[in-house]
């Protein structure tokens, strides 16, 4: 994406460093690809948080019985 932002002004650098794609592909490739690294560490933590939740409400359960 930073490649495609740098050179994207000058079409013989685009094909020597990136390819034939427009610079406006690679920007739209790199975008959703950051957007999918951020849903995959939400649910990350959404899952990391509910197993420490559950972990410790077992516990209570178990120690008051």
């Amino acid at each position: 994406m930073t490649t495609a932002l740098i050179f994207g002004g000058d079409a013989e650098a685009m094909l020597r460093y990136v390819g034939g794609q427009s610079p406006g592909a690679y920007i739209d490739q790199g975008l959703m690809i950051i957007f999918y690294g951020l849903i995959v560490g939400v649910l990350t933590e959404i899952s990391r948080s509910v197993a420490k939740f559950s972990k410790n409400s077992h516990a209570k359960i178990e120690g008051n019985e």
